[in-house]
């Protein structure tokens, strides 16, 4: 963790999205945000934990996505369960505290970044840095268990009691609405369809979804999706509003939920009327897993294992022998590159392994955990 320090002057108080203070980021935050505001001139500095308040609350630092918000679940209820007098906050990305709300044992949110002068209210400060991105335990282990064990609760010699599967505390009004949102016709198979995950690498080319295929006969035979609508399925798009664009007309049986602005939580409770889910390594995989709605989940830089072994809901495709790299774990930030730079997919701009995922598979697989 760094400390990110912009100084009390003129300049940085007439900036309108910054004020002079310090802030506890991750390394690579710390560093990203110096450079986007260096004519503002912060100096970026090594934190080291200072006196913090005598009690029993922790807080715990991680700017996570969706996804790594799902696998912290059941940690954070391990350890509430060992210690049930114990606050639990966390400093994490606005959007995604949505992940945890109406759970019992999450007791409060902070911004992230948090000001240096917060962490003295707290008995605890924890991070998450460094904990699975660029760490090579995080191969062979499920980041729910890397997680646990960089937090300290496999060194405590106490059993795992609980399972390790997350879960969503959807209310009954949530549920509610998207039942009467989005009224589903009586016979028709209903898909949750995410398009892209988060980062290029583990995005499953949706083109080969979408697009005509070679036909044996007269030539062309409609897309995967189009066969699908015409066999009694609803492909309903799904995704962070304004993640994707799809410029032209939808056809009938195709609906783009983004354009309708849902938050997160409102897609999730979307899913509650779905028959399935088709996505990437990626936010609406998780979802699908906790509550228990069949998942078919598409892989290829990663092993699937590490994500999906407490889902009893998701099932992977992996392409095997697509890519002579695969699993390669790349993932992407500000200033690397989309994929890796000795491997096939730097040259075609979409992961080779996952290219090797056939359509006709995905369906046979979609058609066997929901039949006609």
């Amino acid at each position: 963790m760094h400390i990110l320090t912009f100084p009390d002057s003129p300049e940085v108080g007439a900036h309108g999205g910054v004020k002079p203070g310090s802030l506890v980021c991750t390394d690579s935050n710390a560093h990203e945000m110096a450079l986007a505001f260096q004519a503002l001139r912060p100096t970026v500095t090594p934190y080291k934990a200072g006196l913090h308040a005598v009690n029993d609350r922790i807080l715990i630092i991680y700017p996570m996505g969706f996804g790594d918000a799902f696998m912290l679940i059941p940690v954070l209820r391990e350890m509430k369960r060992r210690v049930p007098e114990v606050e639990i906050n966390l400093s994490c990305f606005e959007p995604t505290r949505q992940v945890f709300f109406n759970l019992p044992y999450v007791d409060g949110f902070v911004d992230y970044p948090p000001r240096l002068e917060v962490l003295q209210d707290f008995g605890q400060v924890l991070t998450l840095e460094h904990s699975v991105e660029f760490n090579l335990m995080a191969r062979a282990m499920h980041m729910t268990d890397r997680f646990a064990q960089h937090l300290g609760l496999f060194r405590k010699g106490e059993e795992w009691t609980d399972n390790k599967k997350p879960e969503l505390a959807l209310s009954g009004d949530e549920r509610e609405w998207a039942e009467k949102t989005f009224t589903k016709e009586k016979g028709v198979r209903r898909l949750a369809l995410q398009v892209q995950a988060g980062v290029r690498a583990r995005s499953y080319p949706i083109s080969q979804l979408s697009a005509p295929r070679e036909g044996k006969v007269n030539g062309k035979r409609p897309s995967m999706l189009n066969e699908m609508i015409i066999d009694g399925w609803e492909i309903c798009l799904v995704g962070s509003p304004g993640e994707f664009r799809v410029d032209s007309e939808l056809p009938k049986g195709m609906i783009d939920t983004t354009r309708l602005g849902l938050t997160f939580r409102q897609t999730c409770a979307f899913l509650t009327t779905c028959d399935a889910v088709l996505a990437p390594d990626s936010s609406m995989m998780h979802a699908a897993g906790t509550l228990d709605i069949p998942c078919v989940a598409l892989f290829g830089p990663f092993p699937y294992k590490l994500r999906t072994a407490y889902y009893e809901s998701v099932f992977a495709l992996i392409a095997e022998g697509g890519c002579r790299l695969a699993p390669c774990f790349h993932t992407h930030h500000t200033g690397l590159p989309l994929f890796p730079p000795d491997g096939p997919c730097n040259k075609t701009g979409i992961c080779t392994e996952l290219a090797a995922i056939k359509p006709e598979t995905i369906r046979l697989k979609l058609e066997s955990l929901v039949p006609r």
